[in-house]
């Protein structure tokens, strides 16, 4: 019997955000014959005409495909907003037009979509996306509300990805105590009010007052609130502030190599990249209790997790840190080893694979959760086999 083949549609790899992230990361190490088909367009400067050519194209790519036949799963990765929930929606039909199983990946999970899709009576959601074969999210706490929904099924709970280029450069980890005077909190997310920006200055400014010239707040991205958040830590008398811009690559890797501390304030997240990234190059974490961080984070070891985005309570935690220089060094050490076993793109990869290679053989089980951690990682797969040159076939060129 001829190989089955996965039809994966995603945004394109190319632009921003967190879904193009993972995927940038994790279809270099995919070994499983992968059709990819890009939905839409990244390219926001399109008039309307060419964006609605770029859709209806990838509809059209995804029929063509599905003609061909061998495609043994369709995934599709989307979110609860209403626009993207409609795109994928349609993807999903034609599928099931050609009988092929359907795993769903729902990565945006905003709590006010939760609340409209509630409102709403899941007639919708229940009709489209309950019916998928799978489902994969990011946090356990979102699986019990997919229950809640009266989704029977089983629902993998998975990660983000953090690249391998990372990984060479999380080597150069240097013993960041032994010749700095200075203890650098990195902020690195979108800066946008929902990710904490304005409680993490708050914090900081809390900080300063007791440290002085001690510490420093470095703050990598932009986003829309970049210039209020300029204009407020001026308000706020916050003197050791660097401003980074977006930063990717090299300058990503320098902004966490040359970190102490890693600051999360956020209210609201599937599992963020950027504080797996963050685990990898030993940083300790003080983070809000968010989405799959509540599945793995241990209180002490890995850092401090709080239950709100309060600044007293964001600078008590982070004070800690800063007084215990030893104490860093050990959370550090520890999450390093733990984001190289679970979170590297290879991994993440391998775990991927073996979710289709059950959907298309049949032996999924029907109902459960199963949970990353609980996964014995790349040994599922043989990992030492080489990846053939017809493994991917990459279709990017309707925009």
């Amino acid at each position: 019997m001829a190989t089955k083949k996965t039809l994966l549609i995603i945004p394109g790899i190319d632009g921003v955000g967190g879904v193009a992230s993972y995927y940038k990361s994790v279809l270099p190490h995919l070994e499983t014959p992968t059709v990819i088909v890009t939905r839409g367009t990244n390219r926001i400067n399109l008039s309307l005409c060419k964006r609605i050519l770029a859709a209806v194209l990838s509809y059209w790519y995804v029929l063509k495909e599905l003609l061909k036949g061998g495609v043994g799963v369709v995934q599709v990765n989307t979110s609860l907003d209403r626009s993207g929930a409609l795109r994928d929606a349609l993807f999903i039909v034609l599928a099931w037009a050609f009988r092929v199983p359907v795993v769903t990946f729902i990565r945006g999970w905003h709590p006010s979509e939760v609340a409209r899709v509630e409102r709403n009576k899941l007639h919708a959601f229940r009709l489209i996306f309950l019916r998928s074969t799978l489902i994969i999210l990011l946090s356990s706490a979102f699986a019990e509300t997919l229950r809640k929904w009266g989704y029977k099924r089983t629902i993998y709970v998975e990660t983000t990805a953090v690249n391998e280029e990372l990984i060479s450069a999380s080597r150069l980890v240097k013993d960041r105590d032994k010749d700095s005077k200075i203890v650098n909190i990195l902020f690195l997310a979108r800066v946008e009010r929902e990710k904490g920006i304005y409680e993490a200055m708050e914090a900081f400014a809390l900080i300063e007052k007791r440290f002085l010239k001690k510490v420093k707040l470095v703050i990598a991205g932009s986003g829309p609130e970049i210039e209020s958040a300029r204009n407020y830590a001026d308000k706020i008398g916050i003197h050791n502030i660097v401003w980074l811009g977006y930063v990717k690559g090299r300058g990503k890797a320098e902004a966490f190599l040359n970190a102490d501390i890693y600051l999360f304030p956020s209210y609201h997240e599937g599992m963020p990249n950027s504080l797996l990234e963050a685990m990898l190059f030993g940083l300790p974490i003080v983070t809000t209790s968010v989405g799959g961080l509540k599945d793995f984070f241990e209180e002490g070891k890995m850092g401090h997790m709080i239950d709100n985005p309060d600044p007293a309570l964001i600078a008590e935690k982070v004070d800690i840190l800063i007084e215990e220089a030893e104490e860093r060094r050990k959370i550090g050490n520890f999450n390093a080893e733990y984001a190289g076993k679970f979170f590297r793109a290879k991994t993440v990869a391998k775990r991927m694979e073996r979710i289709w290679e059950t959907v298309m053989c049949g032996t999924i089980e029907d109902g459960g959760e199963k949970f990353w951690w609980d996964s014995k990682g790349p040994s599922l797969l043989d990992v030492g086999k080489e990846r053939t040159a017809s493994g991917t076939v990459v279709r990017d060129d309707k925009d």
